[in-house]
């Protein structure tokens, strides 16, 4: 089990990294949280290896991936530009920040959610979206 840390606005956002294709939410905790919990070992340092979609070239990538990729970039799109965003789903009801993005693109909220999911725990990168 590995960790993808964010360190904003004095608190720590953390993404559990286990290959699990369940959703997981992300945690906020502070520096001296963190901090403590390092010292008594609740971490486990590890690798985590990268989707083998994700060792591509955008060429060799089919058409029809690239659109749905696309596709799902823009369901977070919106979400993801506000640099206070990540701090706001850690610690607000998810489903108030969530619901307008999917009613706008006329898509379900687990969708939304599973695109935040693989876009921060694989990277914030687009291609993890395929």
């Amino acid at each position: 089990m590995g960790f993808n840390d964010l360190f904003w606005s004095g608190r720590i956002i953390l993404f559990l990294v286990n290959g699990s294709v369940k959703l997981e939410r992300a945690i906020s905790v502070s520096p001296n949280a963190f901090s403590e919990s390092v010292k008594e070992i609740a971490f486990i340092v590890s690798e985590y290896e990268l989707p083998s979609y994700m060792n591509h070239k955008e060429e060799d990538i089919p058409k029809v991936q690239v659109f749905r990729r696309d596709n799902r970039y823009q369901f977070i799109s919106d979400l993801i530009s506000p640099l206070d965003f990540l701090l706001d789903i850690t610690t607000n009801t998810r489903g108030k920040l969530i619901a307008s993005p999917a009613t706008k693109h006329s898509t379900y909220v687990q969708n939304i959610y599973r695109a935040l999911n693989m876009y921060w725990k694989c990277g914030q990168k687009t291609d993890v979206l395929l």
